[in-house]
């Protein structure tokens, strides 16, 4: 798809968020260490992954929002949950 036209869907797509966090992989380790410090304490390395979570503007649209991201493990997109 030509970038401009791709730039163009994506802030279509856009304006159905009302919010996209970023979640490192070290907040995720400091909020699971508050919550589980001897789990936690016991593990080698950190294995969460860093996250993002992307708000809808309306609920209804979760199922369509979730439907525009896909798991691709090459291009470091492991999961996509959506509450199901």
């Amino acid at each position: 798809m030509h970038r401009w036209t791709r730039s163009r869907v994506e802030h279509r797509q856009a304006r159905s968020f009302q919010k996209v966090i970023f979640v490192s992989k070290e907040q995720s380790l400091r909020v699971m260490r508050e919550k589980h410090p001897e789990e936690v304490a016991a593990l080698p390395t950190n294995p969460f992954p860093n996250v993002l979570k992307v708000i809808p503007k309306r609920p209804e649209d979760v199922k369509r929002i979730a439907g525009l991201f896909r798991a691709e493990p090459a291009r470091g997109v492991f999961a996509v949950d959506y509450g199901r």
